[in-house]
């Protein structure tokens, strides 16, 4: 892992993008995005480097019908969406029909993801990952939840209360499609209300049940750029 230090740190992580979507083009690429201020980075991605080739979706996601709220339909308004379908990127869709129970919903995302990887066994998954104050990273929050973020599954759906994170209902990567499957990952993280956590993560004093984001240095390529 290569953590980069910068005041432009968004425009750099942007550009690193935009280089790995470059470097294989001539791959089958899933690109799977974080939401929330990872959006930022993907103004610098040409239009050049998107194509048919790339299959895109969110990393994780919230399970919700509010296009305010579910990170899905948040990507779809974003300038970099609509430039990505004009260049014919194929989509996976995560976003939340009123009938979906957020488990079915986590199965039938897995499944898309496996299929792609069995018909593009050559693939190439770029990520981009954010971190937050708390130290999550994905949809992945800490303590156990309820979960084995380290079991053999891809996707995985479970609730907190609100007082652990006011998005309660999560659909996420797990470590183990993290750390296997991820070839590429660019980590944006800005903020003095990130300083601890990422500290941690510098000084490799972490566990990846406290800290979410530890999963990162066990990860094959990270790159994560910050303002700290």
């Amino acid at each position: 892992m290569k953590i980069i230090r910068s005041q432009t740190s968004a425009e750099k992580a942007g550009n690193k993008l935009d280089e790995l979507l470059s470097q294989y083009t001539a791959h089958p690429i899933l690109l799977m995005l974080s939401g929330g201020s990872g959006f930022s980075i993907l103004e610098k991605v040409s239009d050049d480097v998107l194509g048919s080739n790339v299959t895109m979706c969110v990393l994780d996601e919230r399970c919700s019908v509010d296009a305010a709220i579910n990170n899905f339909l948040q990507l779809k308004q974003t300038d970099f969406f609509k430039r990505a379908e004009v260049q014919k990127v194929n989509v996976i869709a995560t976003d939340i029909q009123s009938t979906d129970a957020c488990s079915d919903v986590a199965v039938r995302w897995q499944s898309e993801l496996r299929d792609w990887k069995n018909n593009n066994p050559n693939g190439v998954v770029i990520a981009t990952m954010g971190i937050g104050e708390d130290g999550h990273t994905a949809g992945i929050l800490p303590g156990e939840n309820g979960i084995d973020f380290d079991s053999d599954e891809w996707i995985v759906s479970y609730s907190v209360p609100p007082e652990i994170n006011q998005y309660t209902d999560r659909i996420t990567a797990t470590n183990t499609f993290l750390i296997n499957q991820v070839d590429e990952a660019v980590v944006f993280a800005v903020g003095k209300n990130k300083y601890s956590v990422i500290k941690a993560l510098d000084e490799n004093h972490c566990d990846v049940h406290l800290l979410p984001l530890c999963v990162l240095s066990k990860m094959k390529s990270v790159r994560l750029y910050t303002d700290l």
